[in-house]
């Protein structure tokens, strides 16, 4: 899913990782655990980064300090959660993660109701000393989404969030709720944080995306295009500076290439209106939802 989604880094809680478990993640060989939280880096995303693992990371200079939390579902134990972490966290907190099992505001609940008023104080008092914003909150003050979906109540809330430093809101984009890819009742949250310090990188070189590998129209694009290379190498014609083994392979990949793209550009779109049309459906069912419950409590 970190590969598929691009994240660098995938906060993960209910995780039931154990101290002996993590370190068989680490160094694998089996595996199984008990509740907790974790963190994935993506290799290929974060190859040359320095990280270290600590309880909470302090985060000097430009390194970024990241809190993943994992809340007790219990009103008092919650408010005593956040009240612990309150007199625990030292230093400076650039993100804070996870599954919260509590919600600040009615509107993030379906039905809309409050949250118990100790533990929501408890999580207010912690984010404003950390001086944090609920940033997908403050780009969408009026719209309503939920992360989890309890099946045997059809009940649903926005529990899992991500808040970031104030400072750091003008380097955070692309706030998004969106399901996951693997079969669990929470919906995946993520933020996009831009280094505007750090030197323009590229795009880097071309490659042909991977879900085009079992396409049926690309791989009889590559059949045909193998079969006129091995033709022309076939025909026995004397070589030239320009016509050689190795300008044929050359032309034989641009010719791939360009139909690999235009295959690409005609298939992208439509699963992309595919994955818009559905979304629309669950916006609407949503506010359908909100729009017959406010009719029925009037």
């Amino acid at each position: 899913m970190a590969g598929d989604a691009k994240i660098a880094i995938l906060a993960v809680q209910e995780t039931h990782l154990s101290e002996e478990r993590r370190e068989e993640v680490e160094h694998p060989a089996n595996g199984s655990g008990a509740r907790g939280v974790a963190f994935v880096l993506n290799k290929r995303l974060t190859k040359g980064m320095e990280h270290e693992w600590v309880e909470v990371i302090p985060g000097p200079r430009r390194t970024i300090s990241i809190l993943n939390v994992y809340a007790p579902n219990a009103p008092r134990e919650n408010e005593a959660f956040w009240k612990t972490l309150r007199e625990s966290i030292r230093g400076r907190v650039d993100i804070i993660l996870g599954d919260w099992n509590v919600t600040g505001e009615s509107m993030d609940r379906l039905p809309m109701t409050t949250d118990d008023a100790a533990a929501v104080h408890a999580l207010a008092a912690l984010i404003s000393d950390l001086e944090m914003v609920d940033g997908w909150r403050s780009e969408n003050p009026r719209e309503r989404a939920y992360t989890y979906l309890q099946l045997a109540t059809g009940s649903q809330s926005r529990i899992d969030r991500i808040y970031v430093r104030r400072e750091m809101v003008r380097d955070a984009n692309d706030w998004a709720i969106e399901e996951p890819g693997i079969p669990t009742d929470h919906r995946m949250i993520s933020v996009t944080i831009a280094d505007y310090q750090a030197p323009f990188v590229g795009k880097g070189r071309w490659a042909m995306p991977e879900h085009l590998l079992n396409d049926k129209v690309i791989k009889e694009a590559m059949k045909d295009e193998a079969r006129k290379l091995a033709a022309e190498l076939n025909h026995g014609t004397p070589r030239t500076e320009r016509s050689n083994a190795q300008t044929a392979f050359q032309a034989f990949k641009m010719r791939l290439t360009v139909k690999i793209r235009e295959r690409a550009k005609a298939k992208i779109p439509k699963a992309r209106r595919e994955l818009d049309r559905l979304q629309g459906q669950v916006e609407a069912m949503l506010k359908a939802c909100v729009k017959t419950l406010r009719e029925n409590i009037t």
